[in-house]
């Protein structure tokens, strides 16, 4: 019964990869670390210690990468355009370490998810250095907005999809930045709506484009 167990856990770890393929890797993914743990546990408890030292060593090695991914790499020297992008989860918490760091990034534009009722104060927070600013009130928790250092020539949401759109001009360019908040967990389509509505990504040609979700 506990290899099975094993097995199984295994073959979900493998499946938390696999967002490329199916809908379902992209939601296992959110819980890497859970289910190495998980790995882990199972494998304390197999028969064959052998078997459980492998889990365990593959375990370790995907942790480790999940841990130090991104550690190492160098940002580019010759950034034109920075958009920050933030995911705020609905509930109320703390926002001052946030905001400062939002003031201290620069960015031209911020792009925000769940901006829910609590979390709109972030907003004002944020006007002196983002006085133009598009709140989409989407359906539940799925609300946007995108601020934006500079005026805002085209602004639209689409509140069913969970959508945003602004145009602005950023150091003589013309830039656009789209806000979107995917549906989650699987069986939602998450493919088809960051890309099934193709029309939305065509607008205004020839622009710096930039998206965050």
């Amino acid at each position: 019964m506990v290899p099975v167990a094993g097995r199984r856990t295994g073959l979900v770890q493998a499946a938390s990869f696999a967002g490329d393929l199916h809908g379902l890797g992209d939601s296992l993914a959110v819980f890497h670390t859970a289910i190495i743990i998980g790995c882990i546990a199972v494998a304390s408890l197999v028969w064959r210690w052998r078997v459980a030292q492998g889990v365990i060593a593959a375990c370790a090695i995907i942790w480790a990468h999940q841990i130090m991914d991104g550690r190492f790499s160098s940002a580019p020297t010759d950034i034109d355009f920075v958009i920050y992008q933030k995911n705020l989860l609905y509930f109320e918490r703390d926002r001052s370490a946030f905001i400062e760091d939002v003031i201290a990034s620069g960015a031209d534009v911020v792009t925000l998810q769940e901006v829910s009722p609590v979390n709109e104060v972030v907003l004002d927070q944020l006007r002196a250095q983002y006085p133009h600013q598009l709140f989409c009130n989407a359906r539940n928790v799925r609300k946007n907005a995108i601020l934006s250092r500079t005026r805002l020539d085209i602004a639209e949401c689409n509140d069913q999809s969970g959508f945003a759109r602004v145009v602005t001009q950023v150091r003589g360019r013309s830039v656009q930045v789209y806000g979107l908040h995917l549906y989650w967990p699987y069986p939602y389509r998450q493919r088809a709506q960051g890309g099934g509505d193709d029309t939305r990504f065509k607008g205004a040609r020839g622009c710096v484009h930039g998206c965050g979700g």
